[in-house]
């Protein structure tokens, strides 16, 4: 690398933290200690001008370089300037919250010290504390564009608004922004004062959302039902997918064809396990089989900590050549959260090691949880899945850090269901968890589109899923809650994981033999769009 290419790089990432301190957070890098206790309001005309300002400037500079002179790392810094730009054409400040991305909700963790800020010491309280001054001009900003919102006809479908109200009314009543370690500082009143703050501002916030939000919210689902809809759900694919030259159409088709090879796939595991009946059925036994359940909570967490050791010592080797020093704690969702967090999630560590990545499970019903998720779900949100990839970006020590937080759903997603290919899954019971995971990820790709481009009904929703997939009627309304409110979201998973089966498939006609050179050869770089992993395997 240049050393022009070096300042440039440095440049980039150091202005945008100077800009949005709160990404320091995550990252934990001791040379940004002076922004420790500034928050940025990212939902204020003010933070979006110097964002908007700040990506002008890069894209122009980046513009300098000949096309035909740009690295990879340059087409990226180059795709992240465009994508904000572009985004700026619709009106999605005014969506600032939903119950599945939630900036307040954030907040509460870091506060209650279960999030990315760490607090080791009395000076990291007191930091938090400062940072907190800005939270009632954030929520009155979120408030200001969700009545923008009001005016301009972009609002949530009344079934997230109300969700949203019962996230928010959940966290007020049970104070989950309490940090028990903070009472090592009992003079600071830590808890009394981010109290005071959280009761005032989240009362403010449901009382919006009772008196003047949910009753002009929307009885549709979908983003087609809003002000260009389609064409806010189009740019969404493209950022979320950043594959060229591939339409919902598409997705939506490809999503039907697997689901239906899925299912022949699953009528061999029933022939082969001799049970006679419907798929239905069959879905209803596996569902329901005892030996399948966990006795208790603890059995779970030991369950799922034993198979991320196993994996570690008896898969890793023979797949990868690079070994990685962050541990992955496996742990449950906080309480508080439980109703509306996802069935499984990853948090993933800091650059310096000193939080490790965080593997959650919801506990929320353990009836719903069954022993054939486990090799799958350790396979994907652990390793080889989301903790050991992001875990190499970390410890990489060559990369530039806007690398290191870059982010491309499609990328991240596709290699962690790519990854629930390498099990061992020795029982048939094992093998059909694995594929109950991967029918959940193409149903997806129907709904996704269905709602949000085709104008689906949630009754319509329902009736596909309950009729194709395998979840219990109280899990696929949850799932639906998510698909309704992350718009694109769930399409990364499949067609990411896609890119990468194309991607293996062209190493292997090209002589490649060894499997851990093909994962090295897709981990080397960070984090890409996948139009620049297939680049890199000479797809087109």
């Amino acid at each position: 690398m240049t050393t022009n290419r070096k300042q440039l790089y440095h440049n980039f990432f150091t202005e945008q933290v100077e800009i949005s301190p709160s990404i320091n957070d995550g990252l934990n890098l001791p040379e940004f200690e002076h922004l420790k206790d500034k928050m940025e309001n990212p939902y204020s005309n003010c933070q979006i001008d110097k964002e908007t300002t700040f990506f002008k400037k890069y894209l122009k500079l980046i513009n300098t370089i000949p096309k035909t002179q740009l690295t990879l790392h340059d087409k990226i810094l180059k795709d992240i300037c465009i994508t904000y730009l572009e985004s700026l054409k619709y009106d999605f400040d005014c969506f600032p919250l939903n119950p599945l991305d939630n900036d307040m909700i954030a907040i509460v963790e870091d506060v209650a010290g279960n999030g990315n800020f760490i607090f080791s010491k009395k000076k990291d309280y007191e930091a938090y504390l400062k940072k907190l001054e800005s939270f009632p001009e954030m929520v009155d900003s979120m408030i200001a564009n969700m009545r923008k919102g009001i005016n301009t006809k972009n609002v949530l479908p009344k079934i997230i608004a109300v969700d949203l109200k019962k996230q928010v009314s959940k966290v007020l009543s049970n104070k989950s922004w309490i940090n028990t370690n903070s009472k090592k500082y009992p003079r600071l009143n830590y808890n009394k004062t981010c109290t005071v703050i959280f009761e005032t501002e989240l009362t403010k916030m449901i009382h919006f959302l009772n008196k003047e939000y949910i009753p002009n919210c929307r009885t549709s689902i979908g983003m087609v039902a809003l002000p260009n809809g389609k064409e806010k759900y189009e740019f969404l694919v493209k950022t979320m997918l950043t594959e060229h030259n591939i339409t919902v159409e598409y997705i939506h088709q490809f999503g039907l064809l697997e689901v239906d090879r899925i299912h022949k796939e699953m009528k061999q595991i029933q022939d082969v396990l001799q049970y006679k009946g419907t798929r239905k059925q069959f879905f209803n036994y596996m569902r329901n089989r005892k030996d399948l359940k966990f006795k208790n909570k603890r059995e779970l967490l030991e369950t799922y900590k034993n198979k991320v050791k196993y994996i570690e010592t008896n898969l890793m080797p023979s797949l990868f050549h690079t070994k990685i020093k962050s541990k992955c704690k496996v742990l449950p969702v906080p309480k508080y959260n439980e109703e509306f967090a996802s069935e499984a999630y990853y948090q993933e560590g800091d650059i310096n090691g000193k939080r490790p990545g965080k593997f959650f499970i919801n506990l929320k019903n353990i009836k719903d949880n069954s022993k054939i998720d486990v090799e799958a779900l350790v396979l994907h949100e652990a390793i080889p899945g989301h903790h050991y990839q992001l875990s190499i970006v970390n410890e990489h020590k060559d990369y530039p850090m806007f690398i290191k937080m870059y982010g491309v759903e499609s990328y991240l997603e596709g290699w962690a269901l790519y990854c629930e290919n390498l099990g061992e899954f020795k029982t048939p019971e094992d093998y059909f968890g694995k594929l109950v995971m991967e029918l959940l990820r193409a149903i997806r790709l129907v709904v996704d589109t269905g709602i949000h481009y085709y104008g689906w009904s949630y009754k319509k929703t329902f009736n596909y899923i309950v009729t194709n997939g395998y979840e219990s009627k109280s899990l696929i309304e949850s799932q639906i809650i998510r698909y309704i409110s992350l718009p694109s979201q769930a399409l990364a998973y499949k067609i990411g994981e896609k890119c990468f089966i194309d991607c293996l498939n062209k190493f292997l006609e090209d002589g490649g033999t060894d499997i851990k050179d093909f994962h090295k050869k897709v981990l080397e770089d960070g984090v890409l769009p996948l139009y620049l992993l297939r680049e890199k395997f000479n797809i087109k």
